[in-house]
């Protein structure tokens, strides 16, 4: 009997409470090649176009995301962690994909905060906006390549970096069951950005 052979996916951000909760729930159903500031392939190495991965691998989720209550502050650090990152891992992987052209799912965590603006940190808010954006734009460029993009727009996610811990935060597992929704999906399919949030968030048109 042939062993069946399991996909690869790349996580770009592994140490996330988000990125663990699916890789526990997934450590048998794929291979995972990590990409962060304490794994063998560095995420600054995105930054010098110096990262090698292997061509075989069928997703790719990014998770990185760096919120700091600044209020009306922007920083070059809220640009290069909420969206020059982005950019680079999307660079790569087109160019992975020139090599290899197979189906690809690019799965993207950003925020609601692209959508509804976040007065505690406009940074932040502005470069999830601006990731957000990006990704529509890769959508509609590449429309007819074998990659697909997906832009989850979470609301609060209780991980251990929320300070407050209440009802009006998601759970860390409804993420996961987003992301393998997707990676579920017909190679062919793709989604416009999909908002979820705790029934219990104000946000002003809900």
């Amino acid at each position: 009997m042939v062993e069946k052979k399991i996909k690869k996916i790349v996580i770009v951000g592994p140490n996330s409470a988000m990125a663990k909760s699916f890789i526990k729930r997934n450590k048998n159903n794929y291979d995972f090649i990590k990409i962060g500031r304490k794994e063998k392939h560095n995420i600054n190495n995105l930054l010098s176009n110096n990262l090698n991965t292997t061509n075989d691998y069928c997703a790719v989720l990014y998770f990185i995301g760096n919120f700091k209550k600044n209020y009306a502050k922007i920083s070059q650090n809220d640009f290069k962690i909420n969206f020059l990152y982005l950019q680079k891992s999307l660079e790569h992987n087109y160019k992975s994909y020139l090599k290899k052209k197979r189906y690809i799912k690019f799965i993207i965590l950003t925020s609601l905060d692209s959508f509804f603006p976040n007065v505690n940190s406009v940074g932040y808010s502005v470069a999830k906006s601006a990731s957000s954006h990006l990704i529509l734009n890769y959508q509609r460029l590449h429309k007819k390549t074998k990659i697909s993009y997906f832009d989850i727009q979470s609301g609060a996610v209780n991980t251990k970096m929320r300070k407050i811990k209440n009802g009006d935060a998601l759970n860390v597992e409804e993420i996961s069951k987003t992301i393998e929704y997707i990676l579920s999906l017909d190679e062919n399919s793709t989604m416009f950005p999909i908002k979820i949030f705790p029934k219990l968030k104000n946000y002003p048109v809900y």
